[in-house]
């Protein structure tokens, strides 16, 4: 990962606020989104700036980088797509 997709993971993670930062931790511990959400641990609202940022990180990916943690990247961005 070069220094700019570093800094533009950086910058969407700010962007994002420590409520949704708190939410996204949970949805990044692969947990279900709908027990999520009827435990009151997620906020539906949430999902699309979660999703956002799981883009940025995506957008910086490098192929050096686990195809394990690139493959859970993207299934999460579909699992909020779908919700």
């Amino acid at each position: 990962m070069d220094l700019q997709s570093v800094l533009n993971i950086c910058k969407a993670w700010t962007k994002l606020g420590w409520s949704i930062q708190e939410q996204a931790e949970t949805v990044l511990q692969g947990n279900d989104l709908n027990v999520l959400v009827e435990e009151g641990s997620l906020n539906p609202n949430a999902l699309r700036y979660i999703r956002e940022f799981l883009e940025v990180v995506e957008d910086g990916w490098q192929s050096e980088t686990s195809e394990e943690d690139w493959d859970f990247v993207t299934e999460t961005i579909h699992k909020i797509e779908e919700f």
